[in-house]
């Protein structure tokens, strides 16, 4: 059985503009996962049990250049 994304990213326009998410697990660095394909394709990242992902933030990617919110997200887990 293949492993499902826990979370995904998704870019629904082919505008020009990219989404991406920002976020750290329980243990690990700062990692991205970003989308720019448009037409509602996303991106995703395995679910790992034991190293969950903790804190999040969105962004907008505009000439390559991330725009993100400066504030975490707790996901509680």
């Amino acid at each position: 059985m293949e492993p499902r994304p826990s979370s995904r990213v998704c870019d629904v326009d082919a505008d020009g503009y990219g989404v991406a998410v920002r976020y750290y697990r329980r243990v690990g660095n700062l990692q991205t996962l970003s989308n720019f394909k448009g037409k509602g394709t996303c991106s995703g990242t395995t679910d790992i049990p034991s190293n969950p992902i903790g804190l999040f933030t969105a962004c907008v990617v505009i000439d390559s250049v991330d725009y993100c919110n400066s504030q975490y997200a707790d996901t509680g887990r």
